[in-house]
C-alpha cells in the first residue's frame, strides 16, 4: 500500500503537533526545576536524583533538563523559542553549550538543525562548552567568528577517556590512547590476569583485570587522607532503605545489599536536607 500525499502530510502534521506539545511540557519542566533549585525546595540527595524520582525519568534526561534550566536566563532568544514549543529539549541542550553572546545568532540555525548537527557546529565554532560557562567574558571577538578547527591529525592523535552512568545504572568507560601507552596498559591487564589466575579464578574477563588494577592501586595508598579521598560513600535513606551515590545516582538494590554486607557505616543527621551532625564510623559485620 502506497500512502497518498495527503496521508503523508497528515502524518507530518500529527508528529509536529505532538512534538510541539512535548516541547512545551519540557520547557515548563525547566521553569519548575530552576525555581525549585533557586528556592532550595527540591528533596533528596541532589536536584538530579529528585527529578529522576518525581518525573520518572532517566539520569541522562534529568541532567539535560537541569542543564537547560540553569541557563534559561542566559539565552533569552533560544529559550523564547523553546517556550513556544518550536525547539526540542535535545536541541536546546546543545544550543546552550555555546557562549551566551551567541544567543541571537543561533536562533535560525537551531530551528532547522538536528541535535547532533548542532553539537558538531557548536564544538567547531565555539570550542568546548566548559570554556563558555555562566556568561564568562569571551575574548574571541565577534560571536559569528568561528574558532579555528583542529586538523584531523590533532583530533586523531588526542588521548581521551570518558566516563558516565548508563540508563541501566551501569558505570561506563571509553578511551583511546597512542599505541605506546596502550601497550603498557595491555601489559598491566595481562599481569592482572595472571594474578587472578594464581588466586584460583578461572573465568577472567578484561573487566575483572581492570578492576584488579584499580583495587591494587587504592590498596597501595598509605596516606590516610589520600585513602579517604578514594573512599566510595553510599548514601542510605534510613526511612526507605533506598541508596544513592554522592552524585545522586540511585544504586540498584542488589548492589546496595552486596555493599552493605561488609563495609563501614557512619550515620549523618540531617534537618531539611542539611547535615548537622556526624556519627561514629562502625564496621558492618557480615552475617556469614
Amino acid at each position: 500500500m502506497v500512502a497518498t500525499f495527503a496521508e503523508r502530510q497528515a502524518s507530518d502534521d500529527g508528529v509536529a503537533e505532538a512534538a510541539g506539545a512535548l516541547n512545551l511540557a519540557n520547557a515548563a519542566l525547566t521553569r519548575v526545576v530552576i525555581e525549585a533549585i533557586e528556592r532550595g525546595s527540591w528533596t533528596g540527595t541532589s536536584p538530579t536524583q529528585w527529578l529522576m524520582y518525581t518525573a520518572g525519568t532517566t539520569w541522562h534526561r534529568a541532567e539535560s533538563i537541569i542543564a537547560v534550566a540553569e541557563k534559561r536566563y542566559l539565552f533569552p532568544t533560544i529559550i523564547a523559542r523553546f517556550d513556544e514549543g518550536r525547539l526540542s529539549l535535545e536541541q536546546v541542550v546543545e544550543l546552550v553549550k555555546a557562549p551566551p553572546s551567541a544567543d541571537a545568532h543561533l536562533e535560525d540555525w537551531g530551528l532547522v538543525a538536528t541535535p547532533s548537527r548542532i553539537r558538531r557546529s557548536i564544538k567547531i565554532r565555539y570550542g568546548s562548552s566548559s570554556e563558555n560557562q555562566d556568561g564568562a567574558d569571551d575574548d574571541t571577538g565577534d560571536a559569528d567568528e568561528p574558532a579555528s578547527e583542529p586538523d584531523d591529525a590533532d583530533r586523531s592523535d588526542a588521548d581521551r577517556v570518558s566516563t558516565g552512568v548508563t540508563d541501566d545504572h551501569r558505570w561506563q568507560i571509553r578511551g583511546e590512547f597512542d599505541l605506546d601507552t596502550g601497550s603498557m596498559m595491555n601489559a598491566a591487564l595481562l599481569h592482572a590476569n595472571e594474578e587472578l589466575w594464581n588466586r584460583g579464578q578461572r573465568q577472567i574477563s578484561q573487566a575483572d583485570c581492570l578492576r584488579e588494577i584499580f583495587e591494587r592501586y587504592v590498596d597501595g595508598i598509605e596516606s590516610p587522607v589520600r585513602r579517604d579521598r578514594s573512599k566510595v560513600w553510599l548514601h542510605l535513606d534510613a526511612a526507605t532503605g533506598e541508596s544513592a551515590v554522592a552524585s545522586g545516582i540511585r544504586m540498584p538494590d542488589s548492589v546496595r545489599d552486596k555493599v552493605c554486607c561488609d563495609g563501614l557505616i557512619q550515620p549523618v543527621w540531617e534537618r531539611d536536607g542539611v547535615p548537622f551532625n556526624l556519627g561514629r564510623s562502625q564496621r558492618i559485620v557480615p552475617e556469614h
